[in-house]
């Protein structure tokens, strides 16, 4: 299916009930993937297990929270090529990250002979064998990492585009609500978590290359 085609099929999709509140969708999940690529660098490089769940588990929340203002905006009238993209893109994001967490938290588990996971897997103590994930887990969030690099221009790009399209008092009202949560998120100290993780595996919109 051409990019064309899939525009099309977006459009003949959209709602005009969505076209009032789309400016202030597009800067609260701009202002999320912000939040949760600054949140995520955190989790690179040596930094304590523990620690290292929560800041994930703020990075998910954060592009989960992205992706449900994005999915709003989409479904406007003035919904612009590539949004559709950017959707598929943060879904693949969510679930290599999320991927690279339950890892990690295995990895806790493991290391714990109080914890059922490793009295399963050592037999109660009978065999001291070690089953190891960390480094899967790593290479996966090296993973994320290097997506979150690859999707800084396009995502630049994007929210220029989408700006550019806006009326004088679309911009006011994207400014207004970009600023007040970039202001939410200085004030605030405590890195929410993702309650739903099975929405993070909802299936994406389908993109055949055909």
């Amino acid at each position: 299916m051409s990019f064309l085609i899939r525009a099309q099929m977006a459009k003949k999709n959209s709602n005009p009930v969505y076209d009032l509140n789309r400016p202030v969708h597009l800067a609260r999940s701009n202002a999320f993937i912000e939040k949760a690529r600054k949140l995520f660098q955190e989790c690179i490089g040596k930094v304590p297990q523990k620690r290292r769940i929560q800041l994930i588990d703020g990075s998910l929340y954060y592009l989960q929270s992205a992706l449900e203002h994005s999915t709003l905006a989409a479904k406007s009238t003035q919904t612009m090529p590539h949004e559709e993209s950017f959707l598929a893109f943060i879904r693949m994001v969510m679930i290599c990250i999320y991927s690279a967490r339950v890892l990690l938290d295995n990895e806790l588990q493991l290391g714990d002979n109080k914890s059922s996971l490793w009295q399963f897997l050592h037999r109660c103590g009978k065999t001291t064998q070690a089953v190891k994930f960390a480094r899967s887990g790593e290479q996966l969030l090296d993973d994320a990492a290097h997506l979150f690099k690859l999707s800084r221009e396009p995502f630049e790009d994007l929210q220029k585009t989408l700006l550019k399209n806006m009326t004088d008092e679309e911009r006011a009202r994207y400014k207004l609500a970009y600023e007040g949560l970039l202001a939410h998120f200085t004030h605030s100290r405590r890195i929410p978590r993702v309650e739903r993780f099975f929405q993070i595996f909802l299936q994406a919109p389908e993109m055949k290359n055909e």
